[in-house]
């Protein structure tokens, strides 16, 4: 909410529990239309986006995290998600939804955020970064003062900057309000207070224009 922008709720992926449970559209448990009038803004599923059985690969940036809060993985954090919205190649399984990572890419072009949004500097135990500090990347001033040369796409080949219509993050499993130990005790935490699990994906668009160049991106809470 604090970005002002319209959020893209992408489906439920159950992985937590194993890989044979095929992912649910948020819309098919949640009442999306009592979710938008109770918070005062429009929501969108992901297929209201982008037709759910489009091949096309699109091309997007976003922003990457997970290099910016972790100091073993030189790469932006990997995922299924953009796969399952259409950003990747699909391959044939005995399960459609199945996607195989190891062998399939989305043609995402990710831009390494700035250090200063980890909550605990230098710290290699902590990989918590701050809303307000994620926030400040969406706005034009934020965006233009942190771009950087991003690293290419893996289909295209495309060198590509965040999109400023729509904005996407790689990983925002340890986005926190507060410098805490675990995101979902205190009350005041957005996973306690705004998120029923930890699986919940969202992505958000700007007001006003809300689908025009909306492709999704990577895995990304709502802000």
């Amino acid at each position: 909410m604090i970005t002002d922008r319209i959020p893209i709720v992408s489906m439920f992926t159950p992985s937590h529990i194993g890989g044979d449970k095929p992912p649910i559209d948020f819309g098919s448990v949640f009442d999306v239309q009592r979710l938008a009038r109770g918070i005062g803004i429009p929501v969108l599923e992901w297929h209201e986006v982008k037709n759910r059985s489009s091949n096309v690969l699109d091309e997007l940036g976003c922003w990457n995290t997970w290099e910016a809060v972790q100091y073993d993985e030189a790469f932006p954090r990997k995922s299924v998600v953009p796969n399952l919205l259409s950003l990747g190649t699909f391959l044939p399984t005995k399960r459609p939804w199945t996607m195989l990572i190891t062998q399939i890419q989305s043609d995402i072009s990710y831009t390494k955020a700035p250090s200063w949004i980890k909550v605990v500097p230098h710290f290699e135990h902590d990989k918590h970064a701050y809303f307000w500090a994620l926030a400040s990347l969406a706005f034009p001033e934020g965006r233009q003062e942190n771009l950087q040369l991003p690293l290419a796409s893996p289909v295209h080949h495309a060198l590509l900057p965040p999109d400023e219509q729509l904005l996407c993050y790689d990983y925002l499993y340890y986005a926190c309000a507060h410098q805490v130990s675990c995101l979902f005790v205190p009350v005041y935490s957005e996973a306690c207070n705004f998120c029923s699990h930890m699986s919940l994906n969202l992505i958000t668009v700007q007001h006003g224009d809300m689908l025009a160049n909306t492709y999704a991106g990577h895995l990304g809470f709502k802000i």
